[in-house]
């Protein structure tokens, strides 16, 4: 088996393989779609955690039902990392077309390259967590932390440093 480091997240590799086949011709729009799916998700976490201690009623979810909150909470990690891969790192490297001069595309980048190769590592490690025991998540959650919440908002921080940095609106 390979080491951490070289297996890389499976989700992560088939997220570029499909923007390979689909390359963008610009990056804003697909930045701000990202952006929306993060801060969804991580709003959904939340809402998760209340719905399970009993302080939000079931019809408070948006993203999945009361019965598949266990599943929606396991693949979390890996939509994360897809999503990172298809739209977020190929978004900053096509902003040339929405007039985002070269320089400050270069300087996101460098910014978001570590920060997302790292949070791909945390994705794979709160996968593991939560796909052996998902009780562990709803126990975080009982007392205010998550494993999985982090992700989501690590994700929402590089979107909000590129758009800083690229002087791109956020959505």
């Amino acid at each position: 088996m390979k080491p951490d480091h070289l297996r890389r997240n499976r989700a992560f590799e088939e997220g570029k393989l499909a923007r390979c086949a689909t390359p963008l011709h610009s990056g804003e729009y697909k930045l701000h779609e990202a952006y929306r799916n993060f801060v969804g998700w991580r709003d959904e976490i939340a809402r998760i955690g209340a719905y399970k201690h009993r302080k939000a009623h079931r019809h408070s979810l948006r993203h999945c039902t009361p019965d598949d909150c266990a599943k929606w909470l396991k693949d979390l990690p890996k939509a994360i990392a897809y999503e990172l891969a298809h739209k977020v790192l190929p978004g900053i490297k096509a902003l040339a077309s929405d007039g985002v001069s070269q320089s400050l595309i270069e300087s996101a980048l460098a910014h978001a390259n570590p920060k997302v190769n790292q949070l791909v590592v945390d994705c794979d490690r709160a996968r593991g967590i939560v796909a052996s025991r998902i009780a562990s998540e709803y126990e975080r959650m009982k007392v205010g932390d998550s494993y999985i919440y982090p992700l989501a908002d690590d994700a929402v921080c590089i979107l909000d440093a590129a758009f800083q940095q690229t002087g791109l609106p956020r959505p």
